[in-house]
Formats: structure tokens, C-alpha cells, sequence
């Protein structure tokens, strides 16, 4: 997972994107690639750590682009123009999002530095 406590970035996460839903009851963004979810991802991660994400949608792809390169500091890294190796199985969404024409957009972010 790139680092200790995982499993604990995984339910911080999970908060964040609660806390994210709380916001789009509220007429806000409730998608789990929020500054927040990310930033937590960030401080579990060792220097090196790996952030993976996939998506199917235009709009999510769009967001995930926007956030990683001018709000979220401290990762290197961007869009995949093949699909990683240990990715070679496809997900029930991924062959569903194929199967509707979808482009999948794979991302990697590695951390190269200390958030300021």
C-alpha cells in the first residue's frame, strides 16, 4: 500500500467521502477523489507511495485531472497511456463502462515530497 496504516487510510477515506456526501445533500460534490479523502491519502503515504485511480467518466477524469495538478501538492505523476500490469483483470464496472463505449482513464501519483 506504500506505507503503514493502509486499512486506516482506506476508513479515513471512506469519512471524507461521508463528509463529502453530507456536502452534496447540501448541493455540494460528494465524489470519494475529494481534496479531502486525498489529503489524508497523502499523509498515510510514504515518500514513493503509490496512488492509483480509474474511472470510466469524462467528467470524473476531468475532476481527478484538476485536483491532482492544481490543488493537491506533493504527488508526481498523471495519466496513464497504457494500463498497469497488475490491472490486467477488468472489474465488473470497467467491462460495463467498455461495453457503453467509455474510454477508461487509468491515473498514478507517486508522493515525492513533504506537504507544506
Amino acid at each position: 500500500d506504500g506505507g503503514k496504516g493502509g486499512a486506516t487510510a482506506k476508513r479515513e477515506a471512506k469519512t471524507a467521502a461521508k463528509t463529502t456526501t453530507k456536502k452534496k445533500e447540501l448541493g455540494g460534490d460528494r465524489r470519494i477523489v475529494c481534496k479531502e479523502a486525498v489529503e489524508i491519502i497523502y499523509n498515510k503515504l510514504k515518500v514513493g507511495g503509490e496512488l492509483h485511480i480509474a474511472t470510466d467518466v469524462e467528467s470524473y477524469a476531468d475532476h481527478v485531472r484538476e485536483l491532482m495538478e492544481n490543488v493537491i501538492s506533493g504527488f508526481q505523476g498523471g495519466e496513464q497511456k497504457q494500463k498497469r500490469a497488475w490491472r490486467e483483470v477488468q472489474t465488473k464496472y470497467e467491462q460495463r463502462g467498455l461495453e457503453f463505449g467509455h474510454t477508461v482513464h487509468d491515473f498514478l501519483y507517486v508522493k515525492h515530497v513533504m506537504q507544506r
